[in-house]
């Protein structure tokens, strides 16, 4: 039978400075995930369709089906970047530190 080691625990203080810095890395890693994917889509929708994206919803010569597949599209696609961008940043941040992230 393996025994488990028990990892330190944190004083308060240093549980307090875990938290607002994996708050910090996972604002971070999300805010540059959405920008770049952001541009990514709009660089590959310019590239694909020869004009820019749907950006705004009243202008009249915008029809809905065009402006409604593009919210869902780019929600979606910056939504799991994100994810990935947070997951990768959860792992690094437990290798830097021994510790899981703390759940938010």
């Amino acid at each position: 039978m393996r025994t488990r080691t028990r990892r330190p625990t944190l004083s308060p203080k240093a549980r307090r400075r875990r938290d607002l810095a994996w708050s910090a890395v996972a604002a971070g890693a999300g805010f540059a995930a959405s920008k770049g994917t952001k541009l990514l889509l709009d660089k590959s929708y310019q590239k694909a369709r020869g004009k820019k994206p749907p950006r705004d919803p009243m202008a009249r010569r915008t029809s809905w089906p065009a402006v409604i597949a593009w919210s869902i599209a780019g929600a979606v696609v910056v939504t799991l970047a994100q994810l990935a961008a947070q997951r990768g940043a959860a792992c690094l941040f437990e290798r830097a530190t021994g510790h899981r992230p703390p759940r938010q």
